[in-house]
């Protein structure tokens, strides 16, 4: 074989000759560069970033929660001992006048503090969903700060008033003050915070990590984020721990035994259902006519906690056990012949009336410990009026007592699935957690034909948000048109020439040309084919010689849907104007208000599927 037939030697690269200069040492070091920086090594170091970023965040959050949570309910209830509230609820002899001024003196300190110290209005769990339903995850640690303080002194002071709305609303506070950790690591969603805040707080305060879990995700967060599912179950986890294993603080209430349940048990259990729906109907109502009330007194509002605070002392003469969260009278409900079936009526008709007379006047509390006392007072009473005429009543008193419960508050929170696990994690019972299955399910459905989902929602429809409307309609009615406005657009006035007007819409690729007055206010729109129609080059006329069309017009700060309303109706842009002054300020087009509808949704899609 000649030298003309040899095969060509292949070319060697400018790389492959430096890898062939390298030493072992480097080409190892160089190998195992190019192995970090592979797209699989760079995804496992993102996802354990992620991971510990869950840990710590949802550790942080639920510790933090926890601790407020059991502070808060340590410092009421030091305060009604210091106070004799604690010995007047549990029956013991007090100072009648005493049971009188302390509810009073707490309810115009309360009035008070409100009028100086929060001068906003105290917030609760609806603000809480709203925020993060809106997705602005606004819940400002001033104002929960004083929220808590004013629940206290409620409470505190022996205020017919619940303890687990102001214990949420702290955990938001909490979480998001946390929030901006949210951020980074792992780039997670903003109201993350809120979730793990809200999730901790109901662990601690139920001793019941899964219900404070589900109750985010259910009640706040109104979907199941896998980015959030993570550090919430943390956060609920670490509030749990903190309660439950290093503080070991006992259950609100347990039930060691229950007897076997017949057949026409289960059946009162339902009846039970639809029948605790009326009685948390009737709650909520109470609360809205003793607000409307309220507001129809003509004195100064620091004074009208006050006016409830002596009602509730002079009812308290006769029905000491409505003073305070109910605590006791939860657990004695619960143990037959420990309060006559008459008796019990009166405590049912009178912690909802105090309790709706409180919350209504002023004082600051929640509504979901009164819906517990209710719920428990209302199925014992069941019970006890069902022994004369059914065998064995009496020995499944604590379970109708535990079905009223939960019948009276799924109906209030809205939260059928948590009520389900606080029950079942509260009294460790499967038997007694399928009796409240059927509760649960007829509350729900008589309850929410009759007021709504929950005492929460009715609130937050008053403020004109709808949550009934799903999700992604409330984002997209609170979404700006603000990045969809374009001031790339044709001014001209009544006294330019409509040839001149012509050429520079020619050569701006125009259709449109807004028309202004000398203040720069909208008058009306001239399109290209009207120019057209009179186009000559001698053509001297103006602008003011056109029929000018009057375009329907939106602000500035119109929403996303509104603006798509309009635009359906009025052609493919509209002129936007201040607010203020009238004054044209641009235009938006079709086609970047459907861009931004869709980037809207999108963003709410990748929130709750993206993990």
């Amino acid at each position: 074989m000649n030298g003309f037939n040899r095969p060509p030697t292949p070319p060697v690269s400018e790389d492959s000759s430096l890898e062939a200069r390298k030493t072992p040492f480097e080409a190892m070091r160089h190998t195992i560069g190019r192995f970090l920086q592979s797209k699989r090594v760079t995804r496992s170091i993102e996802v354990a970033k992620s991971a510990v970023f869950v840990v710590i965040f949802g550790s942080v959050v639920g510790i933090a929660a926890a601790c407020a949570a059991d502070g808060f309910v340590y410092l009421f209830k030091k305060m009604n001992d210091l106070l004799h509230i604690s010995n007047a609820a549990s029956g013991t002899e007090s100072v009648w006048l005493w049971i009188i001024c302390v509810p009073t003196i707490g309810g115009l300190t309360v009035g008070l503090f409100n009028r100086y110290i929060n001068p906003d209005k105290p917030q609760g769990p609806p603000d809480v969903i709203a925020a993060a339903q809106l997705g602005h995850s606004k819940v400002p640690f001033k104002s929960g700060m004083a929220t808590a303080g004013a629940a206290l002194i409620s409470l505190g002071s022996g205020a017919s008033v619940g303890g687990y709305g102001p214990i949420v609303h702290l955990g938001a506070t909490i979480g998001v003050a946390f929030r901006r950790f949210a951020y980074s690591g792992g780039g997670h969603i903003a109201n993350i915070g809120i979730g793990c805040g809200v999730a901790a707080a109901i662990a601690a305060a139920f001793n019941a990590p899964l219900a404070g879990m589900f109750f985010a995700h259910e009640v706040v967060l109104r979907h199941y984020s896998l980015r959030a599912f993570a550090p919430i179950t943390v956060a609920a986890t670490m509030g749990y721990l903190v309660t439950a294993v290093i503080l070991k603080r006992p259950p609100l209430f347990q039930i060691e035994h229950i007897g076997n349940l017949d057949a026409w048990e289960y059946m009162s259990f339902m009846t039970i259902g639809v029948t605790g729906a009326l009685v948390a109907v009737a709650f909520m109502k109470s609360i809205l006519f003793s607000q409307k009330i309220a507001n129809r007194v003509p004195i100064n509002p620091a004074f009208k906690p006050a006016i409830a605070g002596f009602t509730l002392g002079l009812v308290a003469l006769q029905l000491p056990e409505l003073l305070g969260l109910g605590t006791s009278l939860l657990q004695n409900a619960m143990v037959p012949e420990s309060i006559s079936a008459s008796h019990m009526g009166l405590l049912l008709i009178g912690k909802l009336s105090m309790t709706a007379l409180c919350l209504g006047f002023g004082f600051v509390g929640g509504v979901f410990s009164p819906s517990l006392v209710l719920g428990v007072l209302f199925g014992s009473l069941v019970g006890l009026v069902l022994q004369p005429i059914m065998p064995g009543a009496s020995d499944s008193l604590g379970v109708f007592a535990i079905c009223g419960m939960a019948a009276v508050t799924t109906a209030v929170i809205g939260a059928p699935i948590s009520t389900i696990l606080i029950i079942l994690e509260l009294t460790r019972n499967y038997e007694l957690t399928t009796a409240v299955l059927l509760s649960i399910v007829f509350s729900n459905l008589v309850s929410y034909r009759v007021f709504g989902r929950s005492f929460f929602d009715h609130v937050l429809n008053t403020r004109g948000v709808d949550l009934s409307l799903g999700r992604d309609q409330l984002v997209v009615e609170r979404a700006s048109i603000k990045d969809c406005i374009s001031t790339q657009l044709i001014k001209t006035k009544f006294t330019e020439k409509q040839l001149a007007l012509f050429k520079r819409m020619v050569l701006a690729d125009s259709f449109n040309a807004q028309v202004v007055d000398e203040h720069g206010q909208y008058v009306g729109t001239v399109s290209l084919n009207q120019l057209m129609e009179n186009y000559s080059e001698s053509n001297e006329a103006l602008v003011g010689h056109l029929d000018i069309e009057s375009k329907p017009t939106i602000k500035e700060d119109t929403s996303l849907q509104e603006a798509l309303d309009s635009i359906n109706s009025a052609g493919h842009a509209l002129p936007v104007l201040s607010g203020s002054t009238q004054q044209l300020v641009g235009v938006v087009e079709y086609t970047d208000l459907v861009r931004s509808y869709r980037s809207t949704l999108a963003g709410i899609r990748q929130e709750e599927n993206a993990a």
